[in-house]
């Protein structure tokens, strides 16, 4: 069981990694601290159900946080492209101001 949950989580590091291409340094770490909990869940032996209980709920845990990180991350660097574009897009000058003395 706990091979199993160790093989989903690293797998769905991976994955969120491919998808998201994490761009600050903390979001990149997360995604790190994701997989190589995946990882050293692999070689753990079994233990008391309880602890693997504990064990698979922190693993659900740290899975979520990246997926949130991640995702918040790219709906800025969407929403900052959008309004980029929009910029761009309207190909007018702002008009400016004649100045006057007074």
């Amino acid at each position: 069981m706990n091979s199993f949950t160790g093989m989903v989580l690293f797998v769905y590091a991976v994955v969120l990694y491919l998808k998201y291409r994490p761009k600050s340094q903390d979001s990149r770490v997360l995604c790190v601290i994701t997989a190589l909990m995946g990882f050293m869940a692999l070689p753990a032996g079994s233990a008391n159900w309880k602890v693997q209980l504990i064990e698979i709920g922190l693993q659900m845990l740290v899975g979520f946080c990246c997926f949130v990180q991640l995702r918040r991350e790219n709906r800025i660097r969407i929403r900052r492209r959008a309004a980029m574009k929009h910029v761009h897009r309207s190909g007018s000058e702002l008009p400016r101001r004649i100045k006057t003395c007074a």
